[in-house]
């Protein structure tokens, strides 16, 4: 599979991929709406599940750390901003559940 920070860099990689060549506005429109804002929900979700369900926090806090600072530089569009506000959420509540134990 991969190291943590391999993984972390691959699912960044598929948050930012570049868009294709040639596209018009309207196609590029399309593609933001029906691909990229999509695929960031899917990734978003992955650093959620490996929160919750992996032990991020405990087993690999340099990654919670880089994971915290990328949350933070996701601010458009809002639709993912807010997803990406959600994870940051669940973020600080098991920082915080980890310092009580």
């Amino acid at each position: 599979m991969g190291t943590s920070a391999e993984v972390y860099d691959l699912l960044l990689s598929y948050f930012h991929p570049e868009q294709p060549l040639g596209l018009t506005g309207a196609e590029a429109d399309d593609w933001r709406l029906k691909r990229l804002y999509p695929t960031q929900c899917r990734v978003l979700s992955v650093f959620k599940a490996w929160l919750v369900g992996h032990r991020m926090i405990e087993d690999d806090p340099p990654i919670a750390r880089q994971l915290q600072e990328f949350l933070t530089s996701v601010t458009t569009p809002a639709e993912i901003a807010a997803a990406a506000e959600e994870v940051m959420d669940t973020l600080k509540r098991l920082v915080r559940c980890c310092l009580v134990k």
